[in-house]
């Protein structure tokens, strides 16, 4: 996967829901969400390091003769979930974990999605 806000979201969700499953957020750059505050980036890895998922930083090729879109985010508030009962949220003023910020975004969370679409 890769270290952008999908997919740190989806690795927080998979290991989370699948502890025995080794989880791999790959990404071509040196930093985990790349543009998004120093603090924002520590957290989000502490977090997902302590679900167990392995950040294997500039080992995804780039992509040759390809523009690639850079991710644009709400510049007011950005959620990133990083499974189930952690995540992050970055305003212009402040990086919290405060969970009521966080749960605005968790009742999206794809798994849990696919979970009741499948009845498990």
């Amino acid at each position: 996967m890769s270290g952008v806000v999908v997919g740190v979201e989806l690795a927080g969700e998979i290991a989370y829901a699948f502890p025995e499953k080794k989880t791999v957020l790959a990404h071509n750059t040196g930093v985990l969400l790349d543009g998004f505050k120093d603090k924002t980036r520590r957290i989000t890895l502490d977090q997902l390091k302590n679900l167990g998922v392995d950040v294997a930083k500039s080992i995804v090729k780039k992509l040759k003769n390809k523009k690639v879109k850079g991710y644009k985010r709400n510049p007011l508030i950005a959620l990133i979930p990083t499974g189930q009962k952690s995540g992050i949220a970055e305003l212009p003023f402040a990086v919290t974990t405060f969970k009521p910020l966080i749960n605005m975004k968790q009742k999206d969370l794809f798994i849990t999605k696919v979970y009741t679409a499948f009845g498990a």
